[in-house]
């Protein structure tokens, strides 16, 4: 059980620190009902959508996700392909 923890300790450090950092947030904060109404279902949508169509273009050698810049702006999000 200690092999595996530490398996994907190492596997995955940015999503264990991304974790630890809300924890730590938590104790500063805590959290509320009003939290709900602070999440954007249409911005993520779109954000999940842009990050499906640059996966599967990356897939089919299309582009480069590293050539890839996004760019939020007040009236959208824009794709600037490099």
């Amino acid at each position: 059980m200690v092999h595996g923890a530490a398996s994907v300790i190492r596997a995955n450090p940015v999503l264990i620190v991304s974790i630890l950092l809300a924890l730590v947030s938590m104790a500063f904060v805590p959290p509320s009902k009003e939290y709900i109404e602070y999440i954007d279902a249409p911005m993520l949508c779109i954000l999940f959508c842009l990050m499906a169509s640059v996966a599967g273009m990356s897939v089919i050698k299309s582009i480069s996700p590293a050539r890839v810049a996004i760019e939020v702006v007040p009236a959208g999000t824009m794709i600037i392909f490099r």
